[in-house]
């Protein structure tokens, strides 16, 4: 499969010392969304969070007839943590 003609999505979830947060990375759109979540979340609903976060974007973004195949991952790339 040619997978030039769509768009990679990045998501991750992460708790770390206490606090918890949601990510989403969209090369094509050249977007970084960050989202920290209530003390306590889980990293299961950071995750869940981060997933939400990045189909809201698409459906205000790319018209209806696009074909959509995501590529969710539960790292971001390691280029985020150097920033």
């Amino acid at each position: 499969m040619n997978y030039l003609d769509y768009l990679e999505v990045y998501t991750d979830g992460l708790l770390r010392e206490g606090k918890t947060g949601a990510g989403v990375f969209i090369p094509d759109f050249n977007l970084k969304l960050l989202l920290r979540l209530s003390d306590g979340s889980s990293v299961l609903s950071a995750e869940l969070k981060a997933i939400e976060m990045a189909l809201n974007t698409l459906l205000q973004s790319l018209p209806p007839s696009k074909k959509w195949l995501f590529l969710v991952t539960q790292n971001l790339p390691s280029s985020w943590s150097q920033k």
